[in-house]
């Protein structure tokens, strides 16, 4: 979950950081973005212009962040490095997909991985567990158990969920 959670923020520092350039040739960059983009000298004419875009407002966001923050990424960036390509893309993905999804449900998601963090390690691991050991139907069941709860109303939603703790 944590290699998800970091790729996630990798690829959003990288998408959300861009400048709205019109005209990102390389003799339209000031001194200090070309000091900065150094390295991609030689090839910036041929990236696209969205990818040069990306690139620029990745730039600007990395010289608005603190020391602490540049420091939280660059160790995250490291640690992007070191995944297997294929995990890479199984976090570019999911990535994708949830940007897919509506504002709703990503707020959900990201609600509900909020207040995963906030259990004890032991209900982590005890969830973590339950979970794996669950077959794909019963994990669809889940799921869609899940979804009509949700669904219901306030009221509706606490007498189902006292009638569960009441049978186990």
């Amino acid at each position: 979950m944590r290699i998800f959670i970091t790729g996630i923020i990798l690829l959003s520092f990288f998408a959300i950081s861009l400048v709205h350039a019109e005209q990102n040739d390389w003799a339209s960059l000031n001194t200090l973005q070309k000091q900065s983009l150094k390295p991609f000298e030689k090839q910036w004419e041929a990236l696209s212009a969205e990818k040069r875009s990306n690139i620029l407002k990745g730039l600007k966001q990395w010289k608005a962040m603190s020391a602490t923050e540049k420091q939280t990424a660059t160790e995250r960036f490291q640690q992007w490095k070191k995944l297997p390509s294929d995990v890479k893309q199984k976090i570019r993905q999911r990535f994708s997909a949830f940007n897919k999804l509506p504002r709703s449900s990503q707020n959900e998601l990201r609600g509900n991985f909020n207040k995963f963090n906030k259990l004890s390690p032991q209900k982590k691991k005890e969830l973590k567990r339950k979970w794996n050991s669950m077959s794909k139907a019963q994990k669809r069941q889940a799921l869609q158990k899940r979804k009509i709860i949700r669904n219901l109303n306030a009221k509706q939603r606490r007498a189902i969920q006292q009638k569960l703790r009441n049978r186990r």
